[in-house]
């Protein structure tokens, strides 16, 4: 087949397509109804595995056809940036960014995720190939219920979709494509290279009352309510680092119980992600800015407080207090939407907060103004 080019412009940090070899599809009968996903397409992104935790990779970075692609823990390479072109009738191209040339300010997308000759079976090698006009190279994805992704390959008509061979936790693990069968090691979650907080939004209306498997579910150890805010900050293109992560070991302890032993037999963490004062702590330094004041001064101060302007994909805690001193952080929160209410025939702006721990969606922040008049209430942009 003719190997043709994805070309992008380099434009303040975004890519920006202008060109691809035309291309004409005659749609078969399909397995399922191929759309497109606004949210995904023309972005790059990091590719988990819904139930190991680690990332979609090339191996060693290498731009070669036939080169895998494995599971690798993250590392923010070039080898684990993905970027979904879509080519129209529900269809995506997945390019790889190993591999990329420049010409002057133009840059080309060469290779893209790749079912080996197209072959229709269970076991079938998904690896890297020179980016050519074949259904070798075209998938349509799917979003499933709770707000992780399919990636479903055209060769085997969309029954079949990207998967790796074993649902084992550790590096290497190469891909395949598998008759999909609603496991979470078929599954993937798209997190975005540049921060996007609609799919952060998106992974918290999913998920307030599901624990996706490639994090622990911390509920009877204190509470899952930063552990929650922290899956919904990397959904959006948050991106784990050294003082703020989690990685999955095993599946021995999906649930740990009582004390830490069992979450540190099958997790590596920093206590920044799961407990709601290290949270606190850490974002409080690292945050792009953060705000606070009483429950009862925001109540009374509505507007004063709306006009700090934090959005939709920003945080909150409620913060015990003494004097002027906060104390423990008690709970965390990740906003979702922005709303007004009448109070007492006035009409207010409201938060909307969706968090863990005692699983709630959608509720107004005002209510929790009123049960927690003397709190802090500490907001942060991120």
């Amino acid at each position: 087949m003719k190997k043709c080019k994805i070309k992008q412009k380099i434009l303040t940090g975004l890519f920006i397509i202008l060109f691809l070899s035309n291309i004409v599809y005659i749609k078969p009968n399909y397995a399922i109804t191929p759309n497109e996903i606004g949210d995904i397409s023309g972005r790059w992104f990091y590719i988990k595995n819904a139930y190991t935790g680690k990332y979609l990779d090339v191996v060693n970075g290498t731009a070669q056809a036939g080169n895998y692609v494995q599971q690798y823990e993250f590392n923010g390479s070039n080898a684990q940036k993905w970027y979904f072109y879509y080519e129209g009738n529900g269809l995506y191209t997945i390019a790889s960014k190993v591999g990329t040339t420049i010409e002057g300010n133009t840059e080309f997308l060469n290779f893209a995720l790749d079912v080996d000759n197209g072959i229709n079976e269970d076991g079938t090698k998904v690896h890297l190939w020179d980016l050519v006009s074949g259904d070798t190279q075209l998938f349509t994805v799917t979003k499933t219920s709770m707000g992780t992704y399919v990636l479903r390959t055209k060769c085997s008509n969309w029954n079949r979709c990207v998967t790796i061979n074993t649902d084992g936790c550790s590096n290497g693990i190469r891909t395949c494509q598998r008759w999909y069968n609603n496991d979470a090691d078929q599954e993937w979650i798209l997190e975005p290279v540049t921060k996007y907080n609609a799919l952060g939004i998106t992974y918290a209306e999913a998920n307030w009352n599901n624990r996706v498997l490639c994090y622990p579910d911390c509920s009877k150890i204190g509470g899952d309510c930063a552990n929650f805010v922290s899956q919904c900050l990397l959904a959006a293109g948050v991106h784990r680092n050294s003082n703020w992560y989690m990685d999955k070991l095993n599946h021995v302890y999906q649930t740990p119980a009582k004390d830490t032993t069992q979450l540190d037999a099958s997790w590596s963490y920093s206590s920044s992600w799961i407990n709601a004062n290290s949270f606190k702590k850490y974002w409080k330094d690292n945050a792009k800015r953060t705000y606070a004041c009483t429950g009862k001064y925001a109540k009374e101060n509505m507007f004063d407080v709306y006009h700090e302007d934090y959005v939709a994909g920003d945080v909150i805690q409620y913060i015990e207090k003494f004097a002027t001193f906060e104390l423990d952080a008690k709970h965390t929160m990740y906003i979702t939407d922005y709303k007004t209410q009448t109070v007492n025939g006035t009409l207010y702006p409201s938060y909307i907060v969706t968090y863990h721990s005692t699983d709630t969606p959608a509720r107004p922040l005002t209510e929790l103004y009123n049960m927690f008049p003397d709190y802090n209430f500490r907001m942060y942009e991120m």
